[in-house]
């Protein structure tokens, strides 16, 4: 951690030294200063500190302060695995770094994350499930684990764990209403539980928002099924257009697709 802003000051001095462009010094010791102020960002992976503020912590942390850091590095090489839809790889990594770091809360939830990537569903659930029990989560934590076991929940395709998914979604969006993810996810539960034109607005809106591919095909499919259901075919067939551009591989694609087909066979609504 001392390395990066001793790098900046060499590259300084021997800058001014050799007469260097100013261009050069001035750059480096932007740099070092921005490294050297005591600040902490906010990450998947948890409080991600500058170099200044690790040097002044790490000598005073805690135990658990340091295992959670180490902990952190199997959940960036898992989540990394996880974004490249190498989720074997992810549950490895994840498997892994529990085994040696059982009481990380940044693993325990990611856990989760990749037994959806999986496919395993119930599994996702109960994980999600436990992770609400535990009482050091904080706020931010807690929303996202809702909106997940409420994710996990909808795509598990249990009927009886739709009241869950209604409760733990609208739970999660109370407290992250501006995250298109979230927004994305409370709609689907309202499109599944009897009441597609409400959730259709919340997702329509969650799309114009969100950059990321795969959570917008999983949004547009979503939106396929709200059509259907609401008696707009050709609505539907755009949105499971758009999803395949998107993402060939969304996960929703099926479910999307068996809905529209269904609408298809129906007369449509005046």
């Amino acid at each position: 951690m001392a390395a990066g802003p001793a790098v900046n000051l060499g590259l300084a001095v021997t800058a001014a030294r050799l007469g260097l462009p100013s261009a050069l010094l001035h750059a480096n010791l932007l740099l070092l200063a921005s490294s050297l102020i005591p600040i902490a960002v906010k990450t998947p992976f948890g409080p991600q500190y500058t170099d200044g503020a690790a040097l002044w912590r790490l000598p005073r942390a805690t135990p658990k302060e340091i295992d959670e850091l180490l902990a952190a590095s199997f959940a960036v090489e898992a989540h990394t695995a996880y974004q490249d839809r190498r989720y074997d790889e992810a549950h490895r990594w994840v498997t892994e770094g529990m085994a040696a770091h059982p009481d990380a809360t940044v693993l325990s939830g990611l856990a989760g994350v990749v037994q959806i990537g999986l496919g395993h569903h119930r599994e996702a659930y109960r994980q999600f499930a436990a992770e609400l029990e535990r009482s050091d989560l904080d706020a931010g934590q807690r929303a996202i684990h809702q909106n997940n076991l409420a994710w996990a929940a909808l795509m598990s395709g249990d009927p009886e764990l739709l009241g869950a998914a209604l409760t733990a979604s609208e739970a999660a969006h109370l407290a992250l209403p501006w995250m298109p993810c979230v927004n994305g996810t409370r709609g689907y539960a309202l499109i599944e539980t009897g009441q597609p034109a409400a959730g259709a607005i919340l997702v329509r809106a969650a799309l114009a928002r969100e950059k990321d591919r795969r959570n917008r095909a999983s949004m547009a499919c979503e939106l396929a099924v709200a059509a259907a259901r609401l008696g707009e075919p050709r609505e539907a067939m755009t949105r499971l257009a758009q999803a395949r551009r998107l993402d060939p591989d969304c996960p929703l694609l099926g479910r999307a697709e068996r809905d529209a087909a269904v609408g298809m066979e129906e007369p449509a609504r005046p």
